[in-house]
């Protein structure tokens, strides 16, 4: 959870709309992960989701990075 809090929080400086659907979609991503466990199949049926919050961490991360340095001003996006 710190990765992602604080990877969102920098992420917003730089592409919030596109932080705010991460963020959403990560929602999504653990409330399927919970109806998964709680489901008959267990373990079994929360797996995928499991690693779809995985890469969504990894774009996290990404998202970061790229604010960071669209921040910096090593990087331009023309409007």
């Amino acid at each position: 959870m710190p990765i992602l809090y604080t990877n969102a929080f920098i992420g917003m400086f730089g592409f919030p709309r596109f932080t705010v659907a991460m963020l959403y979609a990560f929602l999504i991503l653990r409330i399927w992960h919970i109806r998964g466990y709680l489901s008959n199949r267990g373990h079994n049926r929360a797996y995928a989701a499991e690693e779809f919050s995985k890469l969504s961490l990894v774009v996290f991360v990404g998202l970061g990075m790229l604010s960071s340095v669209k921040i910096m001003g090593f990087w331009r996006i023309p409007p």
